[in-house]
């Protein structure tokens, strides 16, 4: 069995649906802490519960979800759910960036094209006009 704080907590909301304080105190009364206060304690962790899909907020009180049961029997499965989430999120970054790469292409390929035309007013340019084209068409040589 597992005996997180978290796992404890997750049980005593599978058992009914539960305030927020009484969670928290709960989880205070586990870890001994002394403090009164309840504002903020342990807000972060209830938020990444439910972000992670163990716990929802319904009518003021916490309730574990159908997730949240399976990660009570096997907590394997939010490590093995959150690496499905990465390799999705992976694919789609990889999208964007063949998108963004396809579009600084297309810019480059156009700014080649544009130093060419100026090229042909080269004699008619002054001294720093064609400093400045000559820079750009020695960056872009390479691409």
């Amino acid at each position: 069995m597992n005996t997180t704080i978290k796992s404890q907590a997750l049980q005593l909301i599978a058992k009914q649906p539960t305030k927020r304080s009484e969670v928290v105190r709960f989880i205070m009364s586990i870890n001994g802490t002394k403090s009164t206060s309840f504002s903020g304690y342990y807000s972060t962790n209830f938020k990444t519960w439910e972000y992670e899909g163990l716990i929802s907020i319904q009518e003021g009180k916490y309730k574990i979800t159908s997730f949240g049961r399976k990660y009570l029997k096997d907590p394997k499965v939010l490590s093995i759910a959150n690496a499905k989430k990465r390799k999705a999120q992976g694919v789609k970054d990889l999208e964007l960036y063949k998108a963004k790469t396809r579009e600084l292409h297309g810019i480059i390929f156009y700014a080649q094209r544009q130093t060419d035309l100026l090229g042909y007013d080269f004699e008619r340019m002054s001294g720093s006009g064609r400093e400045t084209l000559c820079k750009l068409e020695s960056i872009l040589k390479f691409y």
